[in-house]
């Protein structure tokens, strides 16, 4: 072990002494004076501050203080999100405090890894509770999925489902609550809700539903509403229960009858006085859409995020397929010196709607469900909180149930697949039908991700290559992808496809708005592997990320060397557009805005089974730390034994300076010390 670490992991090691010493006095309910100052000692001790909430929520619960014990199990979990013993004194708590659900959820985590201490009661006849199991044990990137449970052959089986047509999440308490209906924007209506469900009753994986984008909005439930507009006229968003459900709307001078969709989305638009909406079933109605500008919003806010956008392998090709995004982002400002922090979109995708590492948002696993702390508000909330109207207009499902998505009024989803062409005609009809309001758009678009063999290439990559290099002699997942000529061609035609398309939105904004009306932001969080000769997950090719904007409040910049990273997206923003940071976060303001800007460049592999990776970049050199010891389902590392390496950026040269490898071990230790075991 290295001598500059010794201090540092002796005092984690006396924490979890301590600690230890503490959970046997929680064990035996003495909740003394020695207890208390044990505390005391170690919070000052421990990196890992779950071990204190986890403690402080075994006293609360012991004195039937379960408020007290929610908030501070709640503190726990925040922290360190996958521990068995937290979610099963989460789920005694729950119990306590009459949420049924709650306990049930936590209950199915600790069954869905065989944890459970006692036998496991399905209750089949309670919709509510079922929702709750079957949200716990489905992969939490899989919406608008659950598992479901029922009796076939005298045999319990469980299997996915979708939900269309229902309120998404078991714990949503807000008024307008995410109810999960079908897209239909051109189509025969009843059709996309039949194939809906069609394959639900045959308990089809969501792999077989294929790109069927559903729409998530949320609701209140009625049967008859009357909707009374003094001011600005709104747009309200309608879907109904049933097949053809005929929907009644009346003012005082006229009525007219609709025949709907079912799960189906439509829009009205209403005017100044007052209209009664009813029908002989529920429906269900969206928050209504305020037709007004603000001074204080821009007219047009997008954030465009490019999947798999390995920017340090366009640089290095001189930028030759993406001119439209070059000439678009030119009159703004390009990071061109800029990283993500992990290697895959599930933890990705949080660091940059937070601004914060992946060991604070705790989205690191992508087959356990864990959600984003509440007290780390996404992109989308800030927006919502300004006035803007908030819309997914495409993306994968990745964020729904972990709440990295939450602040969207609308979102448009698909399982697997997001094409650029598609994702623009949806965001320019967007603009066209709401252009009354001020709007907040986001679309995620996989053009320059590489997929796994199980998704179709484009015919252009087929056609112009000989079998022998169209045929892999093997396949890997997307992240272990090798170097080839298929993999390499396909993913630059798919990148000049998407520039193309891309063009078409530029144009479109630029026709359409003035320079200090719009902020259009384009971003990806994280590169790829197949321009790599040897593979390392954090390598510059698949950690180099793009980072641009453009628009109103935005330096006239051009490219520009300053090192960043994607978490500096979020401060950015706020900048740019007036939200506050309410929590310390990780992402630093750069120099180009006025900022204090980034010493490293931080991205991370924290994936359980694998080894931890930790990569830290500067101006000159790149520092490689990994464990000797598979990380931990918690995400947890036992780091006693470890491999560093340094290496100069410019030649790939191998650094031996003792100097230099104790200030990189420093700046490492601040980002593992929270996660890491010695012992």
């Amino acid at each position: 072990m290295d001598e500059c670490w010794k201090q540092s992991v002796q005092e984690q090691r006396t924490a979890r002494e301590l600690y230890g010493v503490l959970l046997e006095l929680a064990e035996a309910e003495l909740y003394d004076h020695d207890f208390m100052q044990g505390l005391t000692a170690l919070q000052q001790l421990a990196a890992d501050k779950s071990l204190l909430s986890y403690l402080k929520a075994r006293m609360y619960y012991a004195r039937e203080q379960y408020d007290l014990a929610e908030k501070e199990i709640q503190e726990a979990i925040d922290f360190r999100a996958i521990d068995f013993r937290y979610w099963e004194l989460m789920g005694m708590v729950q119990e306590k405090k009459g949420n049924l659900a709650g306990k049930y959820y936590y209950e199915a985590l600790l069954w869905a890894h065989k944890k459970n201490k006692s036998e496991f009661v399905i209750p089949l006849d309670d919709e509510k509770l079922m929702r709750a199991i079957g949200q716990a044990m489905v992969n939490p990137g899989q919406a608008p999925f659950s598992k479901k449970y029922y009796f076939e052959e005298g045999r319990l089986k469980g299997d996915y489902g979708n939900v269309a047509g229902q309120y998404l999440r078991y714990d949503d308490d807000g008024d307008y609550q995410d109810y999960c209906g079908v897209y239909n924007p051109y189509g025969w209506i009843n059709m996309r809700s039949d194939m809906a469900v069609c394959l639900d009753g045959q308990h089809h994986a969501p792999q077989i539903y294929c790109d069927m984008p559903f729409e998530i909005m949320k609701c209140i439930t009625r049967t008859e509403m009357k909707v009374d507009v003094t001011e600005h006229d709104c747009i309200l968003p309608i879907a109904p229960q049933e097949r053809n459900q005929v929907i009644e709307f009346c003012d005082a001078d006229t009525k007219r009858q609709i025949s709907c969709g079912r799960w189906e989305f439509s829009y009205y638009r209403l005017e100044k006085g007052s209209t009664m909406i009813r029908s002989s079933a529920p429906f269900q109605v969206a928050e209504p859409v305020l037709l007004r500008h603000s001074k204080k919003r821009k007219k047009l806010v997008l954030n465009i995020l490019a999947d798999g956008l390995a920017w340090q392998v366009l640089k290095k090709q001189g930028y030759k397929d993406v001119p439209n995004i070059m000439r678009f982002f030119s009159k703004g400002i390009i990071f061109d010196n800029n990283f993500s922090v992990a290697e895959h979109t599930y933890p990705s995708l949080p660091t940059i709607e937070t601004g914060c590492y992946t060991y604070h948002t705790q989205v690191f696993h992508d087959l356990v469900q864990t959600q984003l702390s509440k007290k780390m508000p996404v992109i989308s909330e800030q927006m919502k909180a300004l006035g803007y109207y908030c819309v997914n207009v495409m993306s994968d499902a990745a964020g729904i149930y972990n709440g990295v998505l939450r602040g969207f009024d609308r979102n448009i989803i698909h399982n697997f697949t997001n094409p650029c062409y598609e994702a623009v005609n949806r965001c320019m009809e967007h603009l066209d039908a709401f252009g009354e309001t001020d709007n907040y758009l986001y679309m995620h678009i996989s053009d320059a991700h590489p997929f796994n063999s199980y998704i179709q290439i484009a015919a252009p990559s087929q056609t112009r290559l000989s079998w022998k290099d169209r045929i892999l002699e093997e396949y890997s997942n997307s992240v272990f992808k090798k170097k080839s000529v298929l993999n390499m061609s396909s993913n630059q035609y798919d990148i000049r496809h998407m520039d193309r398309v891309l063009g078409q939105l530029f144009e479109y904004i630029e026709a359409h708005y003035r320079k200090d009306e719009y902020v259009v932001s384009l971003y990806s969080d994280h590169g790829v592997s197949i321009y790599d000769d040897e593979p390392y997950l954090l390598s510059e090719n698949q950690s180099g990320a793009a980072m641009m904007l453009r628009g109103a409040g935005i330096p006239s910049a051009g490219l520009v060397e300053e090192l960043t990273s994607v978490v500096d997206f979020y401060p950015v923003l706020a900048e740019v557009l007036g939200f506050s940071l309410p929590y310390e976060i990780d992402g630093c303001l750069p120099v180009a805005f006025g900022g204090p800007g980034r010493k490293y460049a931080v991205s991370m592999s924290i994936y359980p089974g694998q080894t931890f990776k930790l990569c830290l970049r500067d101006r000159e050199y790149e520092f490689r730390l990994e464990s000797a010891a598979l990380t931990q389902l918690e995400g947890l590392v036992d780091m006693r034994d470890y491999y560093v390496h340094i290496y100069r950026r410019t030649d790939g040269q191998e650094i031996f300076d003792q100097g230099i490898r104790e200030r990189f071990l420093s700046e490492a230790w601040n980002q593992i010390k929270s996660f890491v075991l010695f012992d």
